[in-house]
C-alpha cells in the first residue's frame, strides 16, 4: 500500500511539470506562428484577402477578378498626387511569408495602386519597398517609353512602406581594403546577393 502511495506522490509532481512543458511548447509555438505572419493585413481584412490569385494570373484579365482583395508589393516606380488620392507606379516583387518583398529580379510587371487619401510623394518615392492590400478595380493602358501597356488597378485599403536596405560597405583584397559608396565609384547600395559590377580588370 505504501508503495502504491509513492508512486501516486512521484505521478502527481511529474504530471504538473508535464503540463509546464507542454504549455511552454505551445507558446514557442504561436510565437514562431506570429513571426511569419503578415505585417500587412489588417485583422478585420485577413478573411477577405485572396491569398489564390497571383499577380501572374490577374495581369493576364484583371477585369475578371473586380472586387478581389489581394495582397501584393514591389518597388515604387513613380507617386503623384491626384484630386482622387496619391497613385503609385509599382513594379510587382515576389513577397515572404511577413509580406515584404524580397530583393530579387523576379517581376511578373506592373500596377497602378491608387490610395484614396494624402501620401507624401517625397516619402514615397523611387526604389522604396512597399507592399499594399488592395482591391482590384480593373486595368487601364498607358504609355511605357514608346509601348502601350496594360496594368492592373487596385485601390488601397492598407498599405506598408518597407525600411530602405541599409548601405554595406565592400571588402576587397589588398590594396584596396573596405571601400564604401564615398570612395569606389561602382559601389552600389544593394547587399548580398546582389554585388555591384566593376568593369574588367575587377569583373568575372
Amino acid at each position: 500500500m505504501a508503495s502504491v502511495e509513492g508512486k501516486g506522490k512521484r505521478w502527481a509532481g511529474i504530471a504538473p511539470r508535464r503540463c509546464g512543458l507542454g504549455a511552454m511548447l505551445c507558446l514557442l509555438g504561436a510565437l514562431a506562428v506570429a513571426g511569419c505572419a503578415s505585417r500587412v493585413v489588417p485583422p478585420e481584412l485577413s478573411a477577405r484577402v485572396n491569398r489564390e490569385l497571383s499577380f501572374e494570373e490577374l495581369s493576364q484579365n484583371p477585369n475578371r477578378y473586380l472586387g478581389e482583395l489581394v495582397v501584393y508589393g514591389g518597388v515604387i516606380i513613380s507617386s503623384k498626387n491626384r484630386a482622387e488620392g496619391t497613385e503609385l507606379e509599382i513594379m510587382q516583387k515576389p513577397l515572404d511569408r511577413t509580406d515584404e518583398p524580397l530583393d530579387v529580379d523576379t517581376s511578373h510587371g506592373r500596377f497602378l495602386a491608387l490610395y484614396p487619401g494624402y501620401l507624401e510623394t517625397a516619402v514615397y518615392t523611387k526604389d522604396r519597398r512597399i507592399t499594399v492590400v488592395a482591391e482590384v478595380t480593373g486595368r487601364e493602358e498607358r504609355p511605357v517609353g514608346e509601348m502601350r501597356y496594360a496594368y492592373p488597378t487596385l485601390r488601397v485599403h492598407s498599405i506598408r512602406l518597407w525600411p530602405a536596405y541599409a548601405e554595406r560597405p565592400y571588402y576587397y583584397p589588398h590594396p584596396y581594403y573596405w571601400y564604401g559608396p564615398r570612395y569606389d565609384p561602382y559601389w552600389h547600395r544593394y547587399g548580398y546577393p546582389y554585388y555591384p559590377y566593376y568593369p574588367y580588370p575587377y569583373g568575372w
